[in-house]
């Protein structure tokens, strides 16, 4: 089975060698305009360059890479044949990681373009899904037991927060690599111009990074990719509480399952979350090549080659990946099977154990001390669960319960609305924060 079943059809052609190459040619007549604006070179020159610069196919770039084995000589010799005299402008004074470092930073910006656009569609149905069950009642889970009544918006909600801290995380990356690098062999401007560079730059919608050594610094493309791992670990938060409420013990939300798909070969009754698993196991993927970008960060003097075989696997990987677990969650939260019903029986299951703090700070308050109150509760609570019994059942026989708490006091301990008195605001705090 190909991996690429993994990947986002719009990242994986950016890192295409056809598009590679176009890259480093629109780098190079960016400069080569830049020159031609201030002066560098004669206008006429960068004219016939702008009209026949081409390095004609892959194929042929390939050809000469196994003569040269130097990838951008071998594309520079492909140039050449088309321009003639002219190609004595062309890279003149530039070094090859000018070439590679500024496309690498123009590639990785529209990868991130366009995973940028992805979690804002995922913000976008997250947001749509909280509010359509903002008042439905579920239990919440504190070390995997049940805790006190939540809502299912309420959860979701909180999804979309951390999603959009990513998204803000994100663009700070994408603004951190949009930078360019026309500074040479070892990074002092030497036979180069900054305002050529910097005019380069502006062309092609960078900043030009002035301190560089041959390359630029990679602490600058790990943010990046720690940018994406911090997404790949949410978009993990969220699929592994899937994957739990589809439990067959708590069976609450399911993964959308199609016409004719199949959970096992040998038993038909299975329906697993299988999607919610694979974005588990992708996101192990992308945290991993994160390590390896910082890796990278560490270079011998002003330059070794260390970093490019990593950024050759890691950079279109990671991208691809980032972009399709974005993409597959999106469609399984717009999609998804929530049992109502079943939320409801799973909140009732501990006959109301729910209740026990409300009932806790309802004695405290009528000055019972918090410790005797703790322990009265947990004592009722404890043997509700050993006989099966209703926690109210029990409190409205207990000595102290009934000499402390009038019944209107018991029934308001007892009420089930009072797990869901602030859920409005919240939402609508919510909303507010957005405007």
């Amino acid at each position: 089975m190909s991996f690429t079943r993994y990947f986002c059809p719009e990242i994986e052609a950016l890192w295409e060698e056809q598009n590679l190459l176009s890259t480093w040619l629109k780098v190079e007549l960016a400069y080569l305009q830049a020159r031609s604006e201030l002066g560098d070179i004669p206008e006429e020159a960068w004219l016939r360059i702008k009209e026949r610069a081409s390095f004609g196919s892959v194929e042929e770039v390939k050809e000469l890479e196994a003569q040269t084995r130097h990838d951008l000589v071998a594309f520079l010799r492909a140039v050449e044949k088309r321009l003639g005299e002219d190609f004595r402008y062309f890279h003149e004074g530039l070094t090859s990681q000018d070439i590679k470092d500024t496309s690498f930073s123009l590639i990785l910006k529209e990868s991130g373009r366009i995973i940028s656009a992805e979690l804002e569609r995922l913000i976008e149905v997250l947001h749509s899904q909280a509010k359509r069950y903002r008042d439905l009642p579920m239990i919440g889970r504190t070390h995997g037991i049940h805790a006190e009544p939540i809502t299912f918006g309420l959860k979701l909600l909180r999804y979309k927060k951390a999603f959009e801290r990513q998204a803000e995380n994100l663009d700070s990356a994408i603004s951190r690599i949009s930078v360019g690098k026309f500074s040479g062999a070892v990074g002092t401007y030497h036979g180069l111009s900054l305002e050529i560079g910097r005019r380069a730059c502006q062309i092609l919608g960078l900043n030009l990074l002035v301190i560089t050594s041959q390359i630029i610094p990679r602490d600058i493309y790990a943010q990046f990719f720690l940018a994406l791992a911090m997404i790949a670990s949410v978009v993990e938060e969220v699929a592994t509480e899937i994957r739990n409420l589809q439990r067959s013990e708590i069976g609450e939300v399911s993964e959308p399952f199609f016409s004719g798909q199949m959970g096992s070969s040998a038993m038909p009754h299975k329906r697993n979350p299988v999607l919610s698993e694979q974005l588990c196991g992708l996101s192990r993927v992308v945290r991993h090549n994160s390590f390896s970008v910082l890796e990278n960060i560490p270079s011998w003097h002003e330059r070794d080659i260390s970093h490019s075989s990593v950024e050759r696997i890691v950079a279109p990987l990671t991208t691809n990946i980032t972009a399709y677990m974005l993409r597959t969650l999106h469609s399984i939260l717009e999609t998804l099977d929530v049992d109502e019903g079943r939320m409801v029986e799973n909140i009732n299951l501990t006959r109301g154990l729910i209740f026990s703090q409300n009932l806790t700070l309802a004695l405290v308050r009528k000055g019972i001390s918090r410790e005797k109150a703790s322990q009265t509760v947990q004592r009722l609570s404890f043997e509700a669960i050993r006989n099966q019994e209703n926690l109210r059942s029990l409190a409205e026989k207990d000595e102290l319960v009934k000499t402390t708490l009038t019944k209107d006091e018991l029934n308001q301990a007892f009420n089930p609305n009072a797990f869901f008195e602030n859920i409005e605001r919240i939402f609508t705090l919510e909303e507010e924060e957005l405007h």
